[in-house]
């Protein structure tokens, strides 16, 4: 299933063109930053700015990933008929955009590394908020995929022709998971709030912070999956009509 839904993604002209234009904006933000002796970040600034560079891909992927099956289009009468059961699907949907979250991500990282000159254990925190950001849209993404479904058109990441209300709720979804994206800056800002007093203690409170938001974000994901598998399944033939129908 994710090998089928990667192979999807990355023969979508759109998602690639998205991919290589993310890519190209934080090089190009980075080549911008670099000569400015005056871009340098306190002690502790870094905490925030290393969650700032970890959220910094998902707005531009929170679109993908609140309408998963807007590419499948026709094909996705392949999963109604599958037997594969629907937690499954959802997994292997979520497990396909990993490799395009990485790839941004780590460029993304890297730059701000270079740039910013982070410490590494604020990179390692960075890191492990990458992937929980990962986990936590795809949470919501697999909720609001099989709720508001859309149809995007062939050659584009946009949807086609939609009414008021499923434009609203679309747009509703993406503000709710940008804003439980915020969730992350928790660590960051308690070693924000801890740096004068703790001094490099405060490197340590936000790894380990972020490894235990990591830890119950990734534990709410994978009770989530029966749940909203049973709702894919109820919305299936719903889903199925939208992704399917025609729209002049």
């Amino acid at each position: 299933m994710a090998l089928a839904s990667l192979r999807s993604l990355t023969c979508a002209t759109e998602v690639r063109m998205a991919l290589v234009s993310d890519v190209l904006m934080l090089l190009i933000l980075g080549a911008t930053a670099w000569p400015r002796q005056g871009f340098a970040v306190s002690e502790r600034a870094q905490f925030l700015w290393g969650t700032a560079a970890a959220l910094l891909p998902f707005p531009q992927m929170i679109h993908l990933m609140t309408n998963q099956f807007g590419f499948d289009r026709a094909g996705f009468r392949t999963l109604v008929l599958s037997p594969v059961p629907r937690p499954q699907i959802l997994f292997g949907k979520n497990v396909a955009m990993l490799p395009l979250v990485a790839v941004v991500g780590v460029v993304d990282l890297a730059l701000a590394w270079i740039v910013l000159h982070l410490h590494l254990m604020v990179l390692a925190a960075a890191f492990m908020q990458v992937i929980a950001a990962f986990f936590l849209t795809c949470t919501l993404g697999n909720l609001f995929s099989s709720l508001i479904p859309i149809r995007l058109g062939q050659g584009s990441l946009a949807g086609t022709k939609v009414s008021r209300k499923t434009g609203l709720l679309s747009l509703l979804s993406h503000l709710v998971c940008a804003s439980a994206l915020s969730i992350l800056l928790l660590p960051a800002l308690a070693a924000f709030a801890l740096a004068s007093r703790a001094g490099p203690a405060a490197g340590g409170v936000n790894l380990l912070l972020s490894l235990v938001e990591l830890g119950l974000i990734t534990a709410i994901y994978r009770r989530s999956l029966p749940g909203l598998g049973r709702l894919l399944l109820r919305r299936e033939q719903e889903i199925l009509r939208v992704v399917t129908q025609e729209v002049e």
